[in-house]
């Protein structure tokens, strides 16, 4: 970023100036402050216009070509800015010097007097700067607030205005893992621009660094040499992709602060079962988990969704592709043992670039669920056979057979996805398939007309039956008077 002005010789005439023009040359400058905070990438404060104009100076002599000891340059305030904005001096030791009435008011504008051959710091003063505004750090260049101004004799006569900006960007953003140190890194560049080539500073600018989550190394660079080759690197270092480093730098030019990217990149991916072992024949379903994690070890939170792709050696995924993201909770998927498979089944995500460990999940013969609501059934049975003939009627043991039978049929046509009268919640645990295989188990054989009913369901079941459909249904279902229970 330079801005280097030529102007005619002291004594000589401006182009466009009327003839015997001559003496102390004003240069037109403009300078620019935010009003508010912005994201937009800083800039400095101060514009140097690219050509020199204006009247003598009073108590000039047209015709002679004596040097003037200062260079006036007019600067155009927005009203807030008044009274913000002062001029410096570079102390040889570091930091700075204020230079009294550098800066004048002049009806409604200001004016700034440069001394010939000496370096003038154009900044806020720091205790009217207000707030800081914070920016994203990327690869394009961002400028401290103040500018260094130099009005310096050219050998040709010439009086040359140079204006140097303090700068500094990312080698690369975001940050990127750096494993040998465990941590994300990226690279600072800081130097000074706006000269013609590698060119001394007066005195070397001392830029000091702190921020947020974030560690620097080193924490203070200084800085002699205007241009490329003058430019220091600094180290960015943050532990925790969760956390958002915020790096800050100070020197007598004002101070930029900018957030910093982490370009955290899904490393590993998890799925992690709810159920190890679940029963074959569909009669199970387990919900898997998955989860990606970033370089350090922390759960990736993405703010573009990756497509995570999934894929079993047996049984049903209700979905093959999930979405994980920084939005909701972490994606899940179902599998089922729809297939009739016995042993392990292995369930592997995959990304682009990264697979998971398999997970393997057991597909189990359901001896205990088929011992458990046999009993039930039966037990059902035998509270019918007893239930008859304590009322007088005829009883047949073959009453205890039908309940073992009928009430595993309807338990397992439930477990399986047989809607028969709102059931399904039921059969989530162990005292819920007992139970109703019970109570199938007293209905008996009668109670093979609700499976009939649930199986045989047309698409428009759900319509308003008639009532004599409705009357021969409920008939239907309701067991034989020499049956009842």
């Amino acid at each position: 970023m330079a801005a280097t002005i030529s102007a005619p010789a002291v004594g000589q005439p401006a182009p466009g100036a009327a003839p015997g023009a001559a003496g102390k040359v004003e240069l037109l400058g403009k300078l620019k402050l935010a009003a508010t905070p912005s994201r937009e990438k800083p800039r400095a404060l101060v514009d140097v216009a690219a050509a020199p104009v204006g009247p003598l100076r009073p108590g000039a002599r047209p015709g002679h070509a004596r040097p003037a000891r200062e260079v006036e340059l007019p600067l155009k305030l927005l009203p807030e800015t008044v009274g913000r904005l002062r001029a410096y001096s570079l102390k040889a030791d570091g930091g700075l010097s204020e230079v009294p009435d550098a800066i004048k008011q002049q009806g409604a504008g200001s004016t700034i007097s440069l001394p010939k051959n000496q370096t003038i710091v154009v900044a806020p003063d720091p205790a009217n700067l207000g707030v800081v505004p914070v920016a994203r750090l990327g690869e394009e260049k961002s400028s401290f607030p103040g500018v260094m101004l130099k009005a310096s004799d050219a050998p040709d006569g010439h009086t040359v205005l140079s204006k140097l900006e303090l700068v500094m960007q990312a080698a690369s953003t975001p940050m990127r893992w750096m494993a040998e140190r465990h941590a994300y890194h990226c690279e600072l560049l800081i130097g000074v621009d706006g000269s013609d080539g590698p060119t001394p500073l007066d005195h070397p600018i001392v830029v000091q660094f702190g921020g947020d989550n974030v560690a620097i190394d080193p924490p203070r660079v200084q800085i002699g040499k205007a241009g490329t080759a003058g430019y220091k690197r600094v180290n960015l270092y943050t532990d925790a992709h969760t956390a958002q480093p915020r790096v800050k730098a100070y020197s007598d030019l004002g101070p930029l602060v900018h957030e910093v990217d982490v370009g955290a990149r899904l490393d590993k991916l998890v799925v992690l079962p709810g159920a190890a072992r679940i029963l074959a024949f569909g009669l199970e379903t387990t919900t898997l988990t998955v989860a990606g994690y970033a370089e350090d070890g922390l759960d990736l939170r993405s703010p573009t969704p990756l497509q995570i792709f999934l894929s079993a050696s047996a049984g049903r995924l209700d979905r093959l592709v999930v979405p994980l993201s920084a939005d909701g909770p972490q994606a899940e998927v179902k599998l089922s043992s729809a297939s009739g498979m016995l042993g392990a089944v292995e369930v592997v995500a995959r990304e682009s670039q990264v697979t998971s460990a398999p997970v393997r999940i057991e597909f189990a013969f359901p001896w205990i669920l088929l011992g458990t609501v046999i009993v039930a059934g039966a037990i059902g049975g035998v509270l019918a056979y007893l239930r008859r003939v304590r009322r007088g009627g005829g009883a047949r043991r073959t009453l205890i057979l039908e309940g073992a039978i009928v009430g595993p049929v309807l338990v397992l046509a439930v477990i399986a996805g047989v809607p028969l009268v709102g059931l399904g919640g039921l059969v989530q645990n162990d005292v819920g398939r007992f139970t109703i295989a019970v109570v199938f188990g007293m209905m008996g054989t009668p109670a093979m007309a609700l499976l009939k009913r649930a199986v045989v369901r047309t698409p428009d079941a759900d319509a308003a039956p008639s009532p004599k459909a409705d009357a021969e249904g409920v008939a239907r279902s309701q067991p034989p008077s020499g049956r009842a229970l």
